[in-house]
Formats: structure tokens, sequence, C-alpha cells
């Protein structure tokens, strides 16, 4: 088993391996190699058709998001960031009773995986 420690929390079983992760820095995308190459290959209006999905899906519009994230798909079919925020808005929606791409009712702007 791996666990998670964030900022001097531990939030995994007792006999997990630990998984430290070092505070977050913004700066990291002005400084990551990989980030800046990744980047480069991205278009104005692709990182905003994503920004205003992912603005979509945090206030729990899932629909609109999912309109957003298709257009994303237009562009770049394979996707993985857009494929699985798809697949996990659907999944929820589906499970939760609301429909298609309804944000469940507890939902509160971001996924609690632990």
């Amino acid at each position: 088993a791996i666990g998670l420690e964030l900022d001097g929390r531990q939030m995994a079983p007792e006999h997990a391996e630990i998984v430290r992760l070092p505070k977050y820095d913004p700066s990291t995308w002005e400084r990551d190699l990989d980030l800046i190459l990744l980047r480069r290959r991205l278009t104005a209006d692709s990182m905003m058709l994503w920004a205003q999905a992912v603005d979509y899906y945090i206030r729990g519009d899932w629909a609109a998001a999912q309109q957003e994230i298709q257009l994303c798909l237009r562009k770049k079919p394979l996707d993985g960031p857009a494929l699985a925020m798809l697949a996990y808005m659907e999944s929820q929606s589906m499970s939760g009773g609301g429909g298609r791409f309804v944000a469940p009712d507890e939902w509160d702007g971001c996924r609690n995986e632990f």
C-alpha cells in the first residue's frame, strides 16, 4: 500500500509506504522543463477552453463543463485530463441519480478521494 503525507498530515493506513510531497510552489510552472515543453504545444484558445471547463466543473455546472470539454476534445481527441474529467463527472452524476452531467448535491468544488 502507498500512503500520502501532505503538510505533515498523514493520510494513509499506518503500515503504508509514505510518499512525501513538497509544498506546492506555483513557480514550478515556470521552472520545470517538462511543464514548459508541454505548454508550448497548447494554444491560447485551447487553454481558455480548458480553463472555462474547469471553472464550470468547480462551480458544479457539469452540463456546461461537459460542453466545454467536448470542444477541447475536438482539438485534441485523446486529451487525458479532459477524458478523465468527463469520465469522473459521468460516473458521479449517474450514481447520484441526478442524470448525466449533474454534480452531486454534496459537491463542494473538489473531489475527496480520502
